[in-house]
């Protein structure tokens, strides 16, 4: 597996000088979209909510930093069938409603800067969840203030988390690179952790050279998959390259990578390469606005 670095969205706050009692939600918005071949839409559900953190660079004036609860991301609980652990993985905790668990840790409430250590926490707790059960990732960084602001924002989206939850139920993430033959190796180190990462690269023109050649194996592959999602490359800030990620159930996985084959033995010209299964980074995303 490439290495790999997640940058990953960062909850939007309201710098106040005094945190909310509980988490402040507004009406969810929930969107379930199948993008063609050439979409751009980046989520399948979305949910908003706001100020769940103190405001970026501001720490509350006269006051210990507060304990709260870092959220990594939600799993759905057989709870018809008692299958409601105390965590899904060592060193973290479930807050329950209903059948939807919010994987947590104790984290400070404060508004520090996410760090390395903290983003590779993030990562990794995902990565050991969804290599048990499904999991809807929560954006690196979001802590809420108390348990009960918790349960009370999972009672006010239950639906749309449920949604989501049943979008990405025994699904994964593929995510497919397409680059001239000669450029394969340079082209094939992004994954789908470099989402949100980077600023507009100076390749355009080759880059969009290759979207059109990969326009046509991106539309074969996607009778093999749930969804697909097209990023540019200096979308991703890696080398010219087209990327495509594309949400494949589980038990075709196996099939999905014969079908890449299948077309790069149809296009000797270009290279593919498939990497994954990845968590459903790419289709499923809480946006956290004030």
């Amino acid at each position: 597996m490439p290495p790999e670095t997640r940058p990953g969205p960062r909850p939007d706050a309201t710098p106040d000088a005094e945190p909310p009692a509980t988490a402040e939600v507004t009406v969810p918005r929930t969107t379930v979209e199948y993008p063609v071949p050439r979409a751009t839409a980046e989520h399948a559900v979305v949910t908003e909510s706001s100020r769940l953190t103190p405001g970026p660079g501001r720490a509350v004036p006269g006051r210990a930093a507060r304990v709260g609860l870092r959220l990594f991301g939600l799993v759905g609980l057989d709870t018809a069938h008692h299958d409601v652990p105390q965590a899904v993985l060592p060193d973290t905790e479930l807050v329950v409603y209903r059948d939807v668990g919010a994987v947590v840790e104790p984290s400070p409430y404060t508004a520090e800067p996410l760090g390395a250590v903290a983003l590779e926490r993030h990562r990794s707790v995902v990565d050991d969840v969804f290599a048990r059960r499904s999991i809807v990732p929560a954006p690196p960084g979001t802590v809420f203030r108390s348990r009960e602001a918790l349960a009370s924002w999972l009672e006010l989206h239950y639906f749309s988390l449920v949604e989501a939850l049943g979008f990405v139920e025994d699904r994964a993430v593929a995510r497919v690179t397409v680059s001239w033959a000669a450029d394969a190796d340079a082209a094939n180190r992004a994954t789908p952790l470099h989402l949100d990462s980077g600023a507009p690269g100076e390749e355009r023109a080759e880059s969009d050279a290759l979207v059109a050649e990969a326009a046509e194996p991106f539309r074969a592959l996607r009778r093999e998959a749930v969804s697909l999602l097209v990023l540019r490359a200096e979308e991703l800030g890696e080398p010219a390259a087209a990327y495509a990620s594309f949400l494949v159930e589980r038990a075709r996985w196996t099939q999905f990578e014969q079908a890449v084959a299948r077309e790069a033995q149809l296009r000797p010209g270009l290279q593919l390469r498939v990497s994954g299964p990845w968590p459903p980074y790419d289709f499923v995303r809480m946006q956290f606005r004030g």
